[in-house]
């Protein structure tokens, strides 16, 4: 519902970005510029937030969007050698297509057929070039990028 005010700001400075007035010391105080204030700041805050949680619904390279936390694509695996389901943990990760992550290996792997689970996101199979990759692949402390493909 839009409020009228009968108030005349004419001649009242403006802020540079909100357009919020500015009376004067020689301009009586008028409640009604106040009010007028008010609600264009409430207005924008709202807008505002409304784009927040708009954006905080989206990823970034398969990372959601937080207030609370940086996005980041690292993660360092410790997964023994022998065992092929390699996990890290990535906070906010999802698992879509084009979902990056950055993962230092502490030892070298050793199982056939390595997989790499993201946050419990479910093991895909760890390929080069369109096939499996061989034990020792996956060097210790070597750092590797993947990319989902879906």
């Amino acid at each position: 519902m839009a409020v009228t005010y009968e108030t005349d700001v004419t001649g009242l400075d403006t802020t540079e970005h909100y357009n919020l007035y500015k009376p004067g010391y020689e301009n009586v105080a008028d409640i009604n510029v106040l009010n007028m204030n008010a609600d264009i700041i409430d207005a924008i805050l709202y807008d505002h937030e409304s784009l927040m949680d708009d954006l905080t619904a989206r990823t970034i390279d398969g990372v959601l969007l937080s207030r609370e936390t940086d996005i980041k694509h690292y993660a360092e695996c410790s997964t023994p050698a022998a065992t092929a389901a390699k996990s890290v943990n990535l906070p906010n990760y999802r698992l879509i297509t084009g979902a990056e992550v950055t993962v230092k290996f502490t030892v070298t792997n050793t199982a056939a057929n390595p997989t790499l689970n993201v946050n419990s996101t479910g093991a895909k199979a760890i390929q080069y070039r369109g096939a499996a990759i061989t034990a020792g692949y996956l060097a210790a402390n070597r750092t590797y990028r993947f990319v989902y493909d879906g």
